[in-house]
């Protein structure tokens, strides 16, 4: 075939003719960008030389015509620089990239011609400025009809954490073994009594076609029975190549840890030889977001811009821009609402303005503004639904009220709120307490709690249980990740990493902590000194356990 390639003179075209439509495209460009034309100009059919050829599918002629404009003006994947990484739609593709029904079409040619660049392309469109709950579930179906596993997992994903939002008719419509892989999915971002109603209602339309004992109303009373698998992951600094720190994400699975996705050509593209400062790597899902940073300490050039990469589809997509380019700030995830409190701007001004983005709409609003600015990345963590982080106080932000409430620390000593559960609303918030003795070059850390009632943080003084310390250890280095039931602790000694699974049993009274595995890990290129604790640590979704 690459013969057959090289033997093709670029200057040579061939004439294409579809409904009483000629037009002519480039063979070599033909040959390269599409199974379909490299076999049909190929030695292998008895008509190849032909200069003219009739194009018989039922393809509309201004979408055969965005077609060939693609094949005429595309660049070949090999010459992309970065192919995992995209940020808008090319030149050719800028006009049916806002035509929902033209995008679906150009989509079906792309197949039809086996055009696989295309498909990647158009898929990535869909996925960046379609998947919408209005859209989400036709073209999950879409895509599974057509064979496109990416954009299919991708929609099944936006489905699971916007069912709420998905319109009710075309749920009642669903196939019904579609309608039970979506509702008992585990993944699934709902509560247990609206999916049981809505199972209801579909029992209720679909009578005629659900025998009684039928699976789905087997699972009626039981929606809620798969354990989340989520993965446990810390981010830290690394020594590549150059011996230059350099951000990455380590994912806990099971019992190994791995680099959780390879993030040298974004930093390349974002940063170019510059080491950016106070960047923020979170997680949510099955997404890992990388936002702002200021590219050498108080240069004023700073990263405006947030991306996040897609662990299902594997690929950067561009977010949006920062309202207020920000370093050293704290991001934490309240449902799809990302905040980015506080943190250093330009001229070094200490921020105390709080960013609100919708994740799932891109829109911005405004918080309320933080009690206590700060110059470095502060402890923070979300544990029953309010983000909570440490400066000379503990202070609590209310979603709901958009308000601050303070915590007088049980002491004057300071610590750091490291651990918290972003996944879903507890009873008890989770704090570790990272402490320089007075005594010893070793730090001390403690767990300690804070008992949570639905008006604010019940704090009482003279009252033995709102601060318990659990357990003390000396752990060097340590962080945490609060998981239900487990709390899963990182520390760093030498080259490794020491992991430590703890149970949590959750008494009205108190909490008791049972140690259930323990083991560690050499991991090349990190050191105590890189292992930060400002970094933080993150749930997200492995995304194997997408279907389970």
């Amino acid at each position: 075939m690459e013969n057959e390639k090289a033997s093709l003179d670029s200057r040579v075209t061939v004439n294409l003719v579809m409904h009483n439509y000629t037009t002519s495209v480039n063979k070599n460009k033909a040959v390269e960008l599409s199974n379909y034309f490299s076999s049909l100009l190929s030695g292998n059919f008895s008509d190849h030389n032909l200069k003219e050829h009739q194009i018989k599918y039922d393809i509309s002629v201004e979408i055969f015509k965005t077609y060939i404009d693609w094949i005429e003006n595309a660049h070949s994947a090999q010459s992309e620089n970065y192919p995992t990484i995209y940020s808008e739609p090319e030149k050719s593709l800028k006009n049916v990239a806002d035509d929902y029904d033209g995008l679906l079409e150009l989509l079906k040619t792309s197949i039809i011609f086996m055009s696989e660049q295309l498909t990647c392309q158009l898929s990535r469109i869909i996925i960046t400025r379609w998947l919408d709950p209005d859209k989400s579930l036709d073209i999950w179906k879409f895509a599974q009809d057509y064979g496109l596993c990416t954009l299919k997992d991708v929609a099944f994903e936006v489905c699971l954490d916007r069912f709420s939002e998905l319109p009710y008719i075309k749920l009642m419509i669903l196939p019904t073994d579609k309608f039970i892989e979506l509702v008992t999915n585990s993944n699934i971002n709902d509560n247990k009594f609206r999916r049981q109603s809505l199972v209801l209602d579909f029992l209720k339309m679909n009578e005629d076609s659900i025998n009684p004992d039928h699976e789905l109303v087997l699972q009626i009373a039981d929606l809620n029975t798969r354990t989340k698998l989520n993965s446990q992951c810390f981010v830290t600094y690394k020594l590549n190549d150059t011996e230059k720190k350099q951000y990455c994400v380590y994912c806990l699975n099971d019992r190994e840890l791995v680099e959780l996705v390879d993030f040298e050509p974004m930093f390349k593209y974002l940063d170019g030889e510059y080491e950016v400062l106070g960047r923020r790597i979170v997680g949510r899902r099955f997404s890992i977001y990388v936002i702002g940073g200021e590219k050498g300490l108080g240069t004023g050039r700073f990263i405006k811009s947030i991306w996040r990469y897609c662990l299902i589809s594997r690929t950067w997509y561009y977010v949006t821009e920062l309202c207020t380019p920000r370093r050293h700030m704290i991001a934490e995830f309240l449902d799809q609402n990302l905040y980015l409190m506080g943190g250093i701007g330009n001229f070094r001004v200490k921020l105390s303005s709080v960013a609100i983005l919708n994740v799932n709409t891109n829109e911005w609003h405004e918080g309320e503004k933080i009690p206590e600015v700060f110059t470095e990345i502060p402890p923070s963590c979300v544990s029953a639904g309010r983000i909570i982080y440490y400066s000379t106080n503990f202070y609590v932000f209310n979603q709901e009220g958009n308000g601050w409430k303070m915590i007088p620390s049980y002491n004057s000593e300071p610590c750091y709120a490291l651990t918290g559960d972003p996944v879903s609303p507890e009873v008890y918030s989770f704090y570790s307490s990272y402490q320089p003795s007075l005594n010893s070059s070793d730090p001390n850390n403690e767990i300690i709690k804070i008992q949570y009632s639905s008006s604010a943080f019940n704090y009482q003084p003279n009252a033995t249980n709102d601060h318990t310390k659990i357990f003390y250890e000396g752990w060097e280095c340590c962080r945490h990740i609060f998981n239900k039931p487990l709390l899963v602790s990182f520390r760093c000694k030498d080259d490794k990493v020491l992991i430590e699974k703890r149970t949590i049993d959750d008494d009205p009274k108190d909490i008791n902590f049972k140690i259930i595995d323990s083991f560690y890990q050499q991991v090349d290129n990190i050191n105590p000194s890189l292992f930060s604790y400002q970094l933080g640590c993150f749930n997200i979704i492995n995304p194997d356990t997408l279907y389970n």
